[in-house]
């Protein structure tokens, strides 16, 4: 959960987002990534390259592509889709050491 470093509401209009390939929106294919030359996700282990329908998402769902370390989680929440990038390297993260408790 650190390592989540944003959360992005999609709508019908195309979207690019800071640290993530593509134009992001959603409709009645679901969440889609629109992806320009060079760019790339990686999704049930396989890369996909132009357009990435990701087809509707149950209320608590969701998907995962990933583009190199980053894992982007595609869900949706209170009846709208969202992107949840997670950042393994994230200084929430890494610099967590624990939360203080009592027996």
């Amino acid at each position: 959960f650190l390592a989540i470093t944003a959360q992005h509401w999609l709508t019908a209009e195309p979207t690019r987002y800071d640290g993530m390939p593509g134009l992001w929106s959603t409709g009645e294919e679901g969440p889609v990534a629109d992806l320009a030359d060079g760019e790339s996700l990686l999704v049930d282990g396989e890369t996909v390259t132009g357009r990435a329908v990701f087809g509707p998402i149950p209320e608590r769902g969701g998907r995962t592509a990933a583009v190199g370390d980053i894992v982007i989680e595609i869900a949706k929440r209170g009846g709208s889709d969202l992107l949840r990038p997670r950042h393994p390297g994230h200084p929430a993260r890494t610099g967590y050491h624990g939360t203080p408790a009592y027996e």
